[in-house]
């Protein structure tokens, strides 16, 4: 695979794939299986004498997917002359991507000479040639269990074949995408605002298919120390990203460091305050600490400022610091568009550089406001560095980024450490800034929200970035994914507040964040790197690479500063449709933002709460009055307006005090759902209110699971109900905790339902026969009054209803328990508060 971009080829070896298959045949791609007679339905030959063992199989899709796929989509006339070399050491024909380029490039240059209709037409051909490779790896045509062949099992052969087909679909998936931009969006629209035309042409995006790793990177991964987050991150992203990321040596890892850790949480970095040591420069230093007066600082706190300071250098030493007072800007309407503009080069920032790091690198201190004077060096160094070589851009600098495509990177020469012995600079870092007085500390972080808001530059400090100098952008964003500085929950927060002003600290430099972006946006797409994936351009906040990282952050920087600024714009013609769009953005912000907190570790987890409230804009002072993680939340909560009404429907654990048990507990991506428009969800102290349909049950049934006929105006259905825990929603509720259901409620219990079912699946019938019934999820709830036409009632448990195709279906399906008619059934416009 010579196409894959590696830094250490001795970490991570170049793959050879011998050709276990035939060579191409000459003929058409989708005609391929019938000139072979395999049936891809079976996933076996039909024809007499063949051999049909597992690895045959596979060998079939070696040269269908690979070899077959470059001929018709992507005009290669000789896959086998092309994409076949003879290897010694293997001793036969092995696959080979060398000319990958060459024919990328002649496709492109093929389809840009064609018409815009037929360059429609063929890039439409080629994506269904992907989604055919896809469709095959995810055997959606294979009815039959027994024959499948790729979800578990696989043979080694087959793991190598399906990761060569992996790696080529990645790159030439990425080809296609380049091609499906924003500028050949413009051309079909220009083309289709012809009066003249016929008939209108798509636009046409790239699905973005993910294409599975296999054990052979799974492997590397646990090789690289890779924390079970990042691997259950990553195992969905580009495995030529992947395979890059592998190739980076010294990644600041040791074994054990993430034994304790899960797909879900990582530990690996959280402290102990008890056993915490504040680090040196170097290990044999022993100098003593310094730090601010922290009168000075609690009275900036106290009178409303940010407490930054001043760091002086002497001789090329540390000799002091003094409390510099900024002003805290608040984020209203009436400064808004001016902290927007900050993304222009035009917007009003302070003097002082605001650090971002992580305590496990060293650069905390839990019982002093207090750091090393050698680490107040290497501060001042850094700071001072990146704030007077960022100015270099200058006015003209600024206003080519605000007003044209120009764009004027930084222009600093020599290393950090080359800088003149005497100097000043202002500084803030929690660990000085951020006093250890409970009092004070609260006030510190109603005011963090602005501290990176308005910074200068935020300094990225992290040690397996910091060690190492770089020689592509490529290789300093590798490293920044595989930091500890894009796993912490406080940095997520500082990443997205600082955006544009992110700088980036290495052994001798520091790298402002928006330059790199912007060698590697001309790089990509002037064509010089048109086979990297891409996923290293998402890394730098560009592109879609499924990892939950400086890209996810980006979307919700965009998303909070197009929604603050449009407050100033009111726009009251606003359209429903242009209304729903703004919308189902919203649930978009809402459901990354949750994921990456969720994913994102701590070792206080209420501080997830309060890092969501200083992104959001939320008022983080009614958030500290909460205690620990549930207080906190439903103090957020309470300042929401309007969220998605399926949030009831959702899976997960639920916030455990009533009025608020329809809200995720937790941080995770299914906590939210699809928004409609005609139909919100409205946050009120007793509950959401929604209006969905429902079932008032007669009579409360004797187990969590059981047949339920629902009966009106003559006409019958037939459920079979599942009532689960939700945050496991295949796990009926235990005997003790349905009976506290049903001790606990003297009124009836209800079902609400959400609007359309999930899912088919079968149930077996008491003759054997199967049946096929529709899944559709809902909610048990117990109803304390029904008042003003609104059903006031708390959120029991999860449900899943299984709906019979009809009445009759009630004797024949397997249960023994007694069935609940309801003859009340609630129409979608009945309202509930779900509390």
């Amino acid at each position: 695979m010579e196409h894959l971009l590696l830094v250490d080829t001795n970490i991570f070896t170049p793959f050879t794939f011998p050709l276990v298959g035939e060579k191409w045949d000459g003929g058409s791609f989708d005609e391929y299986p019938q000139r072979r007679q395999f049936d891809t339905t079976t996933q076996k030959f039909y024809a007499e004498g063949v051999e049909n063992s597992p690895d045959a199989t596979y060998a079939f899709y070696q040269t269908w997917l690979y070899l077959g796929l470059v001929t018709d989509a992507f005009y290669c006339e000789d896959p086998n002359e092309v994409f076949l070399r003879h290897d010694d050491e293997v001793g036969g024909l092995v696959l080979t991507t060398e000319k990958l380029g060459e024919v990328v490039d002649n496709w492109k240059a093929t389809l840009n000479a064609m018409d815009l209709p037929d360059k429609v037409v063929e890039l439409t051909r080629s994506i269904e040639a992907l989604r055919k490779v896809d469709n095959q790896f995810r055997e959606i045509n294979v009815p039959n269990g027994a024959d499948l062949i790729w979800l578990e099992g696989v043979s080694p052969v087959g793991e190598n074949i399906r990761f060569a087909i992996a790696l080529l679909c990645d790159a030439l998936g990425y080809s296609i995408s380049c091609m499906c931009g924003p500028d050949f969006d413009e051309e079909i629209e220009k083309y289709n605002s012809k009066w003249s035309r016929g008939e209108e042409l798509p636009l046409l995006s790239y699905p973005y298919f993910r294409w599975v790793i296999g054990t052979v990177l799974h492997e590397a991964m646990d090789r690289a120390l890779l924390c079970p987050v990042e691997k259950a991150q990553l195992a969905n992203s580009s495995p030529a990203f992947l395979c890059y990321l592998l190739s980076l040596p010294e990644t600041n890892r040791y074994p054990g460091q993430h034994g304790e850790c899960n797909s879900t949480t990582c530990v690996g970095n959280n402290i102990d305050e008890e056993t915490y040591v504040t680090k040196h420069v170097d290990d044999d230093c022993d100098c003593e600490h310094d730090g601010p007066n922290i009168e000075d600082v609690k009275k900036c706190l106290r009178d409303g400022h940010i407490p930054s300071l001043t760091l002086s250098i002497v001789d090329g030493e540390y000799r002091g610091m003094k409390v510099k007072p900024q002003k805290v800007e608040n984020a209203t309407i009436a400064n808004i568009w001016r902290f927007h503009q900050a993304k222009t080069g035009l917007g009003k920032s302070l003097d002082y550089v605001a650090l971002s790091h992580v305590w496990s690198d060293g650069l905390g201190n839990p019982k002093a406001n207090t750091l090393p004077r050698c680490q107040l060096k290497r501060l001042a160094y850094y700071a001072n560095y990146t704030m007077n070589d960022g100015r270099a851009r200058g006015v003209k600098g600024n206003f080519e980024k605000a007003f044209s495509k120009k764009f004027s990177f930084a222009k600093r020469s020599g290393t950090v450490w080359e800088q003149g012995g005497n100097f000043e600079c202002a500084l803030w870092t929690d660990t000085l800034c951020v006093p250890l007085e409970k009092e004070y500390r609260k006030l510190a972080i109603k005011t963090m929200n602005q501290v990176y808001r308005q910074a200068r530059f935020v300094m990225i400090l992290d040690a397996s970035i910091a060690r190492h100098d770089y020689s592509t952008d490529e290789e300093l964003m590798g490293r920044v994914v595989l930091s500890t500085w894009m796993r912490r929950v406080w940095t997520l927060q500082e990443a997205i507040l600082g955006m544009e002003k992110l700088s980036i600290c290495t052994r001798d430099q520091v790298i402002d964040h928006t330059d790199a972006l912007e060698r590697l946006r001309v790089m990509v797409n002037g064509g010089t790197r048109s086979l990297v994936n891409g996923a290293l351009e998402s890394v730098a906040i560009l592109g879609d690479d499924g990892f939950q990282g400086l890209n996810g952050a980006v979307a919700i920087m965009e998303y909070r500063s197009k929604k603050l600024v449009s407050k100033i714009f009111i726009d009251e013609k606003q359209t429903e449709k242009e209304k729903q769009l703004d919308q189902e953005q919203f649930v978009l912000f809402m459901e990354r933002l949750w994921s990456l907190i969720g994913r994102r570790a701590t070792t206080k987890e209420e501080d997830r709460v309060l890092v969501a409230c200083n992104i959001m804009y939320k008022d983080v002072s009614m958030v500290l009055k909460g205690g620990g993680h549930t207080g906190r939340m439903t103090a957020l909560l309470d300042q929401l307006d309007e969220v998605p009404a399926g949030s009831i429907f959702r899976t997960g654990e639920r916030v455990p005090i009533d009025g608020y048990r329809w809200a995720s507990h937790g941080f995770d991506y299914s906590a939210w759902g699809r928004f409609d428009l005609a139909n919100p969800g409205r946050v009120t102290p007793q509950g959401l209110l929604v209006r969905f349909a429902g079932y008032i049950l007669s009579e409360k049934p004797s187990r969590p699971d059981f047949p339920l006929r629902v009966e009106s105006a003559g006409e019958q259905e037939f459920y079979i109900v599942t009532c689960s825990y939700q945050h496991k929603t295949g796990e009926l509720l235990s005997p003790e905790d349905w009976s506290e259901v049903i001790e606990r409620n003297s009124n009836n219990l209800a079902i609400i339902r959400s609007e359309r079912a999930q899912f088919t699946h079968s149930m077996p019938l008491k003759d054997g026969r199967m049946v096929p019934c529709q899944q559709i999820k809902a909610i048990l709830v117990s109803i304390k009054e029904e008042e003003g036409g609104t059903i006031h009632c708390r959120h029991e448990s999860f449900v899943w209803l299984s709906k019979a195709p009809g009445p009759e279906y009630e004797s024949l399906l397997q249960t023994t328990h007694p069935t609940v008619v309801t003859e009340d059934p609630r129409p979608t416009s009945q309202q509930w508060c779900v509390g």
